[in-house]
């Protein structure tokens, strides 16, 4: 992605590193230490020196530190730039725990855009085109739902208001988005059934599900079939995440009821989508290794998207936005909650593509318990 930027901004950026660069530059530096800036920056000092402390950032060295430092300030500008966009952009931008990271390091750091592996299937690996075309025999069940539905479904659906979501969650440097994504729509499904919120294992299914490939990607219709053929998932206190890769843990006490007795893939239809939202979250692939969802906000999603799906997430509920009056999909991510708005993205609902903005029609799917 192209960064254009005004010149004034460009002058004062390189202003800035010309300084930071001569006056740090074969010492040491310390979180504890005063940041040396041009005078005239009082509050790109304090920023920085800030968000720092709130993401607990170590560096190893000065030159490590200068070169975090510039690509953080070339994320700030991005930011300003957009934000102060006229007319007013749909969403906004914001800093969080990636604003150190060039786009190709987060996009490595998430395993995605060219370190995806793609979305796992039990076929092999598959992109949002083969997706589609596999799911064509599911169009027309899905199209009898949605109609026999359609009555019923209502303007507004937010199943984290309605208590049936847990805690936003964090991955990590592992790419097991897949196995949040299964295990966020199988923890919804429990509690829609029992009315007991418990947060089942992700780690079980990095481990121990041999379809699927651990931090290395997988599928989250795989991973309903290991819960199924398991006998459930264990909570995640009894088997907690550690982002690795491990051997599979036998001992841990499955969460009684929480055996899935099926799963239902969604033909890539909105109205099929937000039927399926409507009874319950669903498991959703999206693209996201774009700059601009890398420091993504709050407000609805809007920018131009394509479809190359990375990165399994849950769709949570949908609605219009008051303020721009474009409905959008809900999203769970799992990077924590300090990125995005409290760990949740809204996206645009409008599509010119079959597979939705992002892709987020090519492979949804949801648990039945």
């Amino acid at each position: 992605m192209m960064l254009r930027l005004k010149s004034t901004a460009i002058v004062l950026m390189f202003i800035l590193m010309g300084n930071v660069q001569a006056e740090l530059r074969g010492s040491q530096w310390s979180q504890d230490q005063e940041l040396p800036l041009s005078v005239g920056t009082p509050e790109l000092k304090i920023k920085f020196q800030e968000w720092i402390k709130e993401h607990e950032k170590i560096y190893e060295s000065v030159e490590e530190m200068i070169n975090r430092f510039e690509i953080w300030l070339e994320n700030h500008l991005l930011i300003e730039e957009h934000n102060n966009r006229e007319p007013k952009p749909n969403f906004l931008l914001g800093h969080n725990q990636f604003s150190d990271l060039t786009n190709k390091e987060f996009q490595e750091y998430n395993r995605l855009g060219e370190y995806s592996p793609g979305v796992m299937t039990t076929g092999g690996i598959e992109n949002a085109e083969s997706i589609a075309r596999r799911l064509e025999e599911a169009e027309d069940v899905s199209s009898s739902f949605t109609e026999s539905m359609s009555a019923d479904i209502p303007d507004y659906v937010d199943w984290v208001e309605a208590g049936a979501v847990t805690n936003v969650k964090n991955q990590g440097r592992c790419g097991s988005c897949w196995a949040f994504s299964a295990a966020g729509s199988l923890e919804s499904a429990y509690y829609l059934k029992t009315g007991r919120l418990v947060s089942l294992s992700e780690q079980q299914l990095v481990d121990c599900d041999s379809k699927d490939q651990g931090c290395n990607g997988g599928l989250m219709d795989s991973a309903f079939m290991y819960d199924e053929m398991s006998g459930g998932l264990c909570a995640l206190d009894d088997y907690p995440y550690v982002a690795v890769q491990n051997t599979c843990d036998i001992e841990c006490r499955k969460v009684r009821g929480s055996a899935a007795k099926s799963y239902v893939d969604i033909a890539h239809d909105p109205d099929a989508l937000m039927a399926a939202i409507a009874q319950q979250p669903v498991a959703v692939a999206i693209q996201a290794n774009q700059m601009k969802f890398q420091m993504y906000k709050s407000g609805v999603f809007d920018e131009y998207c394509f479809q190359h799906i990375d990165h399994g997430v849950v769709a949570v509920g949908y609605g219009t936005d008051e303020e721009s009056s474009l409905d959008y999909w809900k999203i769970k991510n799992s990077w924590s909650e300090k990125w995005g708005d409290q760990g949740y993205i809204r996206i645009a609902r409008s599509s010119l593509s079959r597979l939705g903005r992002c892709g987020i029609l090519a492979a949804a799917s949801y648990p039945v318990l």
